[in-house]
């Protein structure tokens, strides 16, 4: 099982905030931003104590920065990254990737964190498992495409709703699902699986 599913552990266990004065927080010294919006920035720093890049996320509103992950690359094999996907509110949807040529392909983990509390709100990965594209509604709710490694495995479309931090709802299944084509529009989610478009709430 790939390191990420151990790195989710960590973090529904220990939502920390950074300890840093709250008017600076969202601005730390020699910090690099990689994701911003006008209420949240994303930003990677080097923890010269371990040797690795961490990500934070701060909410303007709070001064507080949580950590969401951390970033090496060993090689093309060997690898950990965080992806921002989509920030609404103080909600901030983001995909965790890791990859170890020991320990065989990459796994993958879409997680939403409120960033008033600091709490994981949803979680979802296991080893083996791509995720292609993730879109979040105000409320936290999230939705996305992957699909498995194993024999026989078909792409999927998966939606978490409020309330459910570890369920998920299968949507869609099929091997001619693009799923790449993931949208929510006006409340609805919509992908296409083949020729047919489908459709889908996202409460």
């Amino acid at each position: 099982m790939g390191r990420v599913l151990a790195t989710i552990a960590v973090l529904l266990i220990a939502a920390t905030p950074a300890r840093a004065a709250p008017k600076r927080a969202c601005s730390r010294e020699g910090s690099r931003t990689v994701f911003e919006t006008r209420h949240v920035r994303v930003y990677r720093w080097l923890d010269r104590y371990i040797r690795t890049e961490r990500v934070f996320a701060c909410l303007y509103s709070t001064g507080r920065p949580w950590s969401i992950g951390d970033v090496w690359e060993a090689d093309d094999h060997s690898y950990s990254r965080v992806e921002v996907v989509v920030v609404r509110r103080q909600y901030i949807a983001y995909v965790l990737r890791d990859a170890d040529i020991h320990e065989g392909p990459e796994s993958a983990a879409v997680l939403v964190r409120d960033l008033r509390s600091g709490k994981i709100v949803h979680a979802y990965g296991r080893a083996g498992y791509a995720i292609h594209a993730v879109v979040m509604n105000r409320h936290g709710a999230v939705a996305w495409s992957g699909a498995g490694d194993e024999e026989g495995a078909l792409p999927e479309i998966r939606r978490s709703d409020r309330g459910d931090r570890h369920a998920s709802r299968l949507l869609d299944q099929g091997s001619a699902l693009d799923m790449n084509s993931l949208a929510l529009r006006g409340g609805r989610l919509e992908w296409r699986n083949g020729a047919e478009s489908r459709s889908a709430p996202l409460p």
